[in-house]
């Protein structure tokens, strides 16, 4: 299994556990105010900023739609179930994230990845040569 299939299936599965615990019931334990914002901010940015290492730049806009539909989806989810609110500000939150993940692929850091397959290399490299 090569590096770019190990990440797209971790990526796969950060995606399904955003999914789980946007819909999953929390429980009631007191945390700052707003802090949940903070978190949204957090995992969406997380989120493009993952997929970004195995997309193309042109298709980067595409990429931050998909994940911006994804939060609207999963607030519209918490809101019809009953147990969880629909929050406005949860979605703009999560665009935000979005957007940070995007400008800091746009300032570099969209090559992790790249990097650490030829770190990977080098070091396969060197174990293998006597």
């Amino acid at each position: 299994m090569t590096i770019r299939c190990t990440w797209q299936l971790a990526g796969g599965l950060l995606v399904g556990v955003t999914i789980i615990f946007s819909l999953i019931p929390l429980p009631s334990a007191q945390a700052p105010e707003n802090l949940d914002k903070l978190v949204h901010g957090a995992v969406y940015a997380l989120l493009m900023l993952w997929f970004v290492q195995i997309t193309r730049p042109n298709r980067w806009a595409a990429l931050a739609l998909a994940l911006t539909l994804l939060g609207i989806s999963l607030e519209l989810g918490q809101g019809a179930g009953g147990y969880r609110a629909f929050s406005y500000l949860d979605i703009a939150a999560n665009t935000f994230g979005v957007a940070l993940g995007w400008i800091s692929a746009l300032l570099g850091l969209s090559s992790i990845l790249t990097r650490l397959e030829t770190t990977l290399a080098i070091h396969n490299t060197r174990r293998s040569t006597p």
